[in-house]
């Protein structure tokens, strides 16, 4: 089950951003310069447990490990006051964020196509796409920023909506449900529980936010240039060598730290592997001609149009400063 952090809701302590904004550990050999991921260990993050399990960010001599997720955890504030050097998040959130002051900046992305996406009953004749939701009972992450944008692009009618739980209990129960899920999860753990489904990418809809970016802050990119360039090298070199072969990662995914609190299967974690692979959800796009990691200031400006007709309020937000493709390594 996968997730889609409420922005509203991450923004919530705004004043406590801003004013620790500023503050970051010390550069020594000693320090250790941790990320956070945004969920429990999988697939769509195998290229950063690659560089961590298989010593790539000690080849290139940056001591970092990847930090447990939790619910109660916010990795944005832990990385505005220096509790975290680098933390997981998408482009709306960082534009959100900075809107209101935060200097975080986007250092690499992960998913050119974000997995995000909406599945229904595959009974229901009465959805083909993403534009056939009028009617229909909407569960999705209550502030998620994808929702507005939808509501707007297809002019839904009378539409229900329940906040997700993360399990497809409510989904089982209404014939005319459609639920929020990654594409590389929900569809083949629900078909296993004996729900037939479709689904459909939020992206088909023109709305498709860099998914699972890394992010730091404006002082760290400023006084480290040399540390983030390190974690960015690894981490990229960490996907190229996962989607080469997985399979030492995919091995490793169930006892890595934390997995033990939402455990994957392994026919799971070969289908999320395969649905990133497939869909080339990481070396698509942008990346098979610029490499894996790479942003495109098109793409921010549109995302953050997207953002303002919907009524967010990130239209002051200076899009060339949320990011940079400045560590980026290039094509390996």
């Amino acid at each position: 089950m996968k997730r889609y952090r409420a922005v509203s809701l991450l923004i919530a302590a705004a004043s406590l951003l801003v004013s620790v904004g500023q503050a970051m550990p010390r550069a020594h050999a000693d320090t250790a310069y941790n990320v956070s991921m945004n969920w429990f260990p999988e697939p769509e993050q195998g290229g950063y447990y690659y560089a961590d399990h298989m010593g790539l960010y000690k080849k290139y001599g940056i001591n970092t490990t990847i930090r447990i997720f939790g619910f109660s955890v916010n990795q944005f504030t832990d990385v505005l006051s220096g509790k975290l050097a680098f933390g997981m998040g998408n482009a709306d959130e960082i534009l959100q964020y900075r809107s209101r002051g935060a200097p975080l900046v986007a250092i690499m992305n992960t998913f050119q196509t974000n997995p995000q996406g909406f599945l229904w009953h595959a009974e229901d004749k009465s959805i083909h796409s993403l534009a056939d939701f009028s009617n229909h009972t909407i569960i999705y992450s209550f502030g998620a920023g994808f929702f507005p944008y939808l509501q707007k692009h297809y002019h839904w009618t009378n539409i229900k909506t329940r906040n997700y739980d993360f399990t497809s209990r409510a989904f089982a129960l209404d014939p005319k449900a459609v639920n929020q899920c990654y594409v590389t999860s929900e569809p083949y753990v629900w078909g296993k529980q004996g729900l037939k489904v479709k689904y459909a990418l939020i992206a088909n809809s023109g709305y498709n936010p860099y998914g699972d970016l890394i992010f730091t802050t404006e002082s760290m990119v400023k006084n480290h240039p040399d540390l983030v360039k390190a974690f960015v090298k690894a981490s990229v070199e960490g996907w190229y060598s996962y989607l080469k072969d997985p399979t030492a990662i995919n091995k490793y995914l169930p006892t890595a730290p934390g997995a033990k609190n939402f455990p994957m299967k392994p026919d799971e974690i070969a289908f999320d592997f395969n649905q990133v692979k497939r869909l080339h959800l990481v070396d698509g796009g942008d990346a098979a001609t610029h490499g894996i990691g790479y942003f495109s200031l098109a793409r921010w400006k549109t995302l953050q149009q997207q953002m303002v007709s919907t009524g967010q309020k990130v239209g002051q937000v200076d899009v060339s400063k949320a990011f940079t493709n400045q560590f980026l390594p290039g094509k390996m």
